[in-house]
Parts: structure tokens; C-alpha cells; sequence
């Protein structure tokens, strides 16, 4: 599936206004007589939908050799610590003793810290250390070595956050979801490494997916061929995920902040099973534990003390934002579309009540949710895996939010949204029919996928009947593209929320990584309503990137 022009080169900084590549940003209101749209979670990409394999060789030339053949990554900053991340490969069974070392400075003049880990065969010879008494918003460059034989891997770059008090006059994160191996180029992560303005990357989830070589895409082949199931399977899975030079690189340069969803287990996964998971795979528990052992492995994520198992947690910066991460796939969800709707549970008791309680308490001005599903209502789509599907589960977050006689309003709250494989932005209403319609309680920008396949080619049937039925149905909903990959970069001021929407022209192009910055919503504080703006400009000095 085609996301523009083949040979087209766009300027990062030119936002086209033509129907044919903002898509629905123009095309809200469309022609009559369109067929209604049908259930979304049938029109994220088929087999029949796939692009016809092509070439498969940008990467050519020697395979990489040496220990380190899957580079290096950082991930979950805190103003003193980051998780630094890097693997062993080896023919051997034993473990690889490594140093670690970080600097300020790319030739490792002066270490500011250095310490001792294992790549343990146990842990798929991936190493994972927490590198402690950092100073605060501060660019670190680190690197590995073996200890036997001395060999060194790549430098990485990561960033401390800010310190929970400090008065910070910006922040700016790329946003990103849904990266398929099988349906083309992952040139988004490469645009991504090129930003050297970025404090992190929030990764919304479907980092990789389990289907085997042509069962969802042909683009590119998988490894293992098969679906993926136990795990070994996941962890090659993961392997040739971060073989991948374009994903490496966006791991070498900035820290990652992750999430898992449905693709990283089975599609549609829940607490007790998946839509892509029958018997005949073996019992759901054990292929749950080992897509999250396989997680927690080779994602650089702080893993709980509860166990790699939980991953949703808060992460401050400074006084301007607090990022809370959710687990709306698999943690407490009950299965989507059985029972009373009321009765289902989109995430535990405890998640939820941690969730209140850091929007309650947090005083942090931004308060912005990273999590996998769409929030907002969506009258347009008959789809009970968002949170349309788990309404008292919304409601009560909406009700947190709004306050009560003895709690104020929450003001300033952003959630950020994957899975949908469509770029969204949205003022969050609990009821979008009410009319007028209600105050915004938060607004939500959802990011396309990196490759997975979008839902509807450009000014296609299905793109016009949904944007005519937005536009009749669905007011609070202020700009939607069905049709392109790509991703967002969040940038945060005390006076605003700000996300500049970037498509990728074409993930089949072997060499051509052009993107375009094609609109921009924010929000300002204490608002909750949704403008379009032009996108904005990296801030000047940022620090350089890891050589």
C-alpha cells in the first residue's frame, strides 16, 4: 500500500495543504453516497492488501559482524539514572562479562560513571544496567566492552529528565506506534535519530509483530517464518527487529520510553487470551509470560519490582510534564465485546486506581497518558477493542478528571495513542451527540503507524464515508488521515501542548527516507480545545548526536 509519490522529495519543513496528501484534513464533509464504514478492525491491512514483495536490499552488503550486532539502546530516564541496553552475540553458552561507561563527551574523556554486567544466556545474552548519579537534563554518550577480548560496541546518546522541580521552558518527544517488519521500510526511525532536538521516544506499542512470512504482509520476510509462539520464537523475532540499521539507529541516539500492545503477544490480545491464539498454540499463560520475558529483555524498560510484567508506571519532567504509561492491552482487560459493556474492564482496580491518583495528585502542569488504544469516542467505527469498548472504565477516568465538590478539575491532560495504524486528533468528550456539545475534559493525538498498513488508500470509499460521518457524528474530532504512516513530535511549553503530524512519503522506497511535516494541533493550557497551527521548530542548540 502506497503512502506517496516514488521518487518525490519533500522538505521537512513544507506542510502541504493539496487533498491528495494532507488527505483528511481538507476532505472532512465529503461526497453523499458513500457506503457507511464497517468494523475498523477489519480494515487495518489483509493479505490482500499487502504490497507485492519488492526489494528486500537496502541493507545489502556483509551481514554485521563482532559481539555487538545489535547496538545499543537507553531507555525510562530519570533526573539521575537512564537504563542503558545492549546485547552479546556469541556462539557460546556461557555468560559475556562487559563494562559499561558513560561521558559527556563522545570521546569519553572524563567518565562521569562506569560499573560491571553480564550477558547472560538466560536473558537471550541481552545486558540491561540501571546507570545511576547522573546529573539532571543532561545528554550522556555510553558504550559497552567485552571484558575478554576488548571489543567495543557502538557509542549511544541518551538523556537525562529534568529535575522534578526545575522550571523547563520546553520539552519535545517523538511519538510513534505499530512498526511491521513485513510491510515495508522502517524510514520513520530514521527520521526519527535524525532529530537531535528530542528528549525521548514514547513507543505506544506493536514494537514487532507475531504473524509469520505472508499472513500480514510480504514486504519483507519474517524470522522465524512461522508465527511466534514460544520463547525462542520471540526473542529471534526481536532479533531481527533490531538488526534492522534504521531502528538501531533511532535506539542509538535517543532514550526510549515503551509500552507494549497486542503485536508484541498475538493480535487483540486480553488478560486471559488473544484473538490470534487458539489451542492448538499450547495455553495462553505460558505464551504470554514468554512474549513479556522476551519484552522485557530486549526493551530497555525499568523493569518493576513486581516483575517485568507490569509495565505501567510514571515518569517525571520537571515541573512541565508528568508521562504516565498505561498497560491497556493485557493487565486487567477483560475480553472485548463479551458481557455487559459496563462489566468489562479495560485495566485493573490498582492500575486504575494509580492512574487517578498520579492525575489527582501530580503537580506537574502536563499531565500526559501514554497508552495503546483510542480514547475519545469513535461513533464512526464499531470497534470494542478501544475504549469505546469498556465505557465505565472511561467514564470513571472522565469523572477523576472532571473533579468533584472536593477535588478540583484536572486541567492540562494529553493522551497519547497507537494501535489504529491512522493519524488522529481529538478534543476528548464523553458524549460527542450532546448538543451543544460538552467542554473538552483532555485532548488526544494518535499517532499512524511506522509501516503498518493504514486503513484506507488516499480519497478512497472507506476514507470518505468516515470523514462524512465524522464531519456529521463526530464534532469533537478535529483531523484524521486514514492513508499514510508516519508518526508525531510532541513539543510542550508552559503555554501549550503542540503536535506536528509527519507522514513518511514511501516505506517501499529502498533509499528514499523523505517525510513530510503535513499539519499541526495544539492546545492551550487550562483549554482542552484544539486549533491547527503551523509545525514548530526544533528549539536552537541542541546537543549532537553520537557520531
Amino acid at each position: 500500500m502506497k503512502t506517496g509519490s516514488k521518487g518525490t522529495t519533500f522538505s521537512r519543513r513544507r506542510a502541504l495543504k493539496s487533498a491528495g496528501v494532507l488527505g483528511a484534513a481538507t476532505m472532512i464533509g465529503c461526497e453523499p453516497g458513500d457506503e457507511a464504514p464497517i468494523d475498523a478492525s477489519t480494515q487495518m491491512g489483509s493479505d490482500a492488501s499487502a504490497p507485492d514483495a519488492g526489494p528486500r536490499g537496502r541493507d545489502a552488503g556483509p551481514a554485521p559482524t563482532g559481539a555487538f550486532q545489535h547496538g545499543v539502546a537507553s531507555g525510562d530516564p530519570l533526573a539521575d539514572a537512564v537504563i542503558l541496553w545492549t546485547r552479546v552475540t556469541t556462539d557460546g553458552t556461557s555468560a559475556i562479562a562487559l563494562t559499561w561507561e558513560v561521558a559527556r563527551d563522545a570521546s569519553f574523556a572524563t567518565i562521569d560513571a562506569s560499573g560491571d554486567v553480564s550477558a547472560d544466556p538466560a536473558r537471550d545474552f541481552t545486558a540491561k544496567v540501571d546507570a545511576t548519579g547522573l546529573m539532571p537534563a543532561t545528554t550522556y554518550f555510553y558504550r559497552f566492552r567485552v571484558v575478554d577480548g576488548g571489543e567495543t560496541s557502538p557509542v549511544g546518546r541518551t538523556r537525562t529528565a529534568p529535575a522534578s522541580d526545575a522550571e523547563i521552558a520546553r520539552l519535545r518527544f517523538a511519538v510513534c506506534s505499530c512498526s511491521n517488519y513485513a510491510f515495508g521500510y522502517f524510514h520513520a526511525y530514521r527520521n526519527i535519530a535524525q532529530r537531535a532536538d528530542l528528549d525521548a521516544v514514547l513507543h505506544l506499542g506493536d514494537y514487532i509483530y507475531e504473524y509469520g512470512t505472508g499472513e500480514y504482509g510480504s514486504f519483507r520476510e519474517c524470522d522465524p517464518p512461522h508465527e511466534i509462539t514460544t520463547l525462542e520464537d520471540y526473542r529471534r523475532r526481536y532479533r531481527q527487529y533490531r538488526s534492522d540499521s534504521d531502528l538501531q539507529e533511532a535506539h542509538r541516539q535517543h532514550p526510549f520510553v515503551n509500552v507494549w500492545d497486542d503485536h508484541e503477544s498475538a493480535d487483540n490480545s486480553w488478560r486471559d487470551g488473544a484473538n490470534n491464539h487458539d489451542e492448538s498454540e499450547g495455553a495462553w499463560a505460558a505464551r504470554k509470560a514468554a512474549a513479556q520475558q522476551a519484552f522485557d529483555e530486549w526493551l530497555p524498560i525499568r523493569t518493576a519490582t513486581e516483575g517485568p510484567s507490569r509495565i505501567w508506571r510514571a515518569l517525571r519532567y520537571g515541573a512541565l510534564a508528568e508521562l504516565v504509561m498505561l498497560d491497556t492491552r493485557i493487565e486487567g482487560r477483560s475480553e472485548q465485546g463479551v458481557g455487559e459493556a459496563d462489566a468489562r474492564t479495560l485495566i485493573s482496580n490498582e492500575q486504575e486506581a494509580f492512574l487517578i491518583e498520579r492525575l489527582t495528585t501530580t503537580d506537574a502542569q502536563w499531565k500526559v497518558i501514554g497508552q495503546q488504544v483510542m480514547f475519545s469516542p469513535l461513533p464512526v467505527l464499531a470497534n470494542t477493542d478501544q475504549w469505546d469498548g469498556y465505557p465505565a472504565s472511561r467514564r470513571r477516568v472522565l469523572d477523576a478528571i472532571r473533579g468533584d465538590g472536593e477535588r478540583d478539575p484536572v486541567r492540562d491532560v494529553v493522551v497519547l495513542t497507537g494501535d489504529i495504524h491512522t493519524a488522529w486528533a481529538c478534543e476528548v468528550v464523553e458524549d460527542p451527540s450532546a448538543s451543544p456539545l460538552p467542554p473538552a475534559d483532555a485532548v488526544e493525538f494518535v499517532a499512524a503507524g511506522i509501516s503498518s498498513p493504514p486503513m484506507s488508500p488516499p480519497g478512497g470509499p472507506l476514507e470518505r464515508g468516515i470523514l462524512r460521518t465524522i464531519a456529521e457524528r463526530a464534532p469533537h474530532i478535529k483531523y484524521v488521515d486514514l492513508s499514510h504512516r508516519g508518526y508525531f513530535v510532541l513539543d510542550l511549553s508552559p503555554a501549550r501542548a503542540h503536535a506536528t503530524y509527519v507522514q513518511i512519503v514511501d516505506v517501499e522506497a529502498p533509499y528514499d527516507i523523505s517525510e513530510v511535516e503535513i499539519t499541526a494541533w495544539e492546545t492551550a493550557t487550562g483549554t482542552h480545545r484544539l486549533v491547527e497551527t503551523e509545525p514548530a521548530s526544533p528549539p536552537d542548540g541542541a546537543p549532537p548526536l553520537a557520531p
